[in-house]
């Protein structure tokens, strides 16, 4: 039987859990098996939506990311990554405090008239920047590390679901189906989420957090890096991009300044 190139993408995401480097290999090496007859009927019936490096609508600027996904599956409104001007990046510590959930609360409720609110779907900071943007009618993409029909943390299950219901958002991975995340995957999960907008917005963080891995993407990508300022003396990793040239962000109007956006 033969697949074509984007049935083979998604043959190979299957059948190795979405594991960039084993794909890798298998286009280098050119040797596989695609007999699998279990595998072509769940190609060929897959519930979600996939979009390969084969596709004509697959963008341009994924193929300058560390490792280009070869497919991405997702549920809602694709398109939204095709509009990254339109899209802010949203991140921060998985244990925020008191100012962290109420300053990414304020300033999501304002960035959500518009802009798409992108962010990891992680406790903290990420699920309330995602639960915010919904709070006031806006629109949100959930960059999974775990298979697309697998929510990771379960305590944000209700908020996978929400999102899911409206097709004007979007919740894409590189995992298919309920794939469970190994410890690697959210690191490299980080890396759709500083492409896939305009500026990347970190409202609190401490130094020693995957959201430093974030940040890294996007100085490589060649995002603006804007960042609240937090208290002293707290291993900020906020303070610390802004002594090395971060954005300081007083108020929303400064994140518009940044990413060169003008209401009127």
């Amino acid at each position: 039987m033969t697949l074509t190139l984007r049935e083979i993408a998604i043959y190979l995401s299957l059948y190795f859990k979405g594991d960039w480097n084993q794909m890798y290999q298998v286009y280098v090496s050119k040797q596989f098996d695609f007999s699998d007859p279990v595998i072509i009927a769940k190609v060929r019936n897959l519930k979600c939506g996939a979009l390969t490096i084969f596709d004509d609508n697959y963008p341009e600027y994924l193929k300058t990311v560390p490792q280009p996904p070869f497919v991405l599956f997702y549920y809602g409104d694709i398109s939204l990554i095709h509009e990254v001007e339109k899209n802010i990046s949203v991140v921060g510590t998985r244990n925020p405090t008191a100012y962290g959930v109420n300053s990414t609360r304020e300033v999501v409720h304002e960035l959500a008239d518009h802009f798409v609110v992108v962010s990891g779907l992680a406790k903290g900071i990420d699920g309330i920047a995602h639960q915010s943007a919904i709070e006031v009618g806006g629109r949100t993409i959930a960059v999974l590390g775990s298979g697309i029909d697998y929510c990771y943390p379960i305590e944000n299950q209700e908020l996978y679901d929400n999102i899911k219901s409206n097709p004007n958002n979007l919740i894409i991975s590189e995992y298919p189906e309920d794939t469970i995340p190994s410890q690697i995957n959210f690191p490299l999960r980080n890396r759709f989420i500083a492409a896939f907008g305009r500026g990347l917005l970190i409202t609190e963080a401490f130094r020693r957090s995957g959201t430093s891995i974030t940040a890294t993407f996007a100085l490589e990508l060649q995002k603006p890096i804007m960042v609240l300022p937090s208290e002293a003396f707290k291993e900020s990793l906020c303070n610390k991009l802004i002594s090395e040239g971060a954005r300081l962000i007083d108020q929303v109007d400064d994140i518009y300044d940044e990413i060169g956006f003008r209401l009127f």
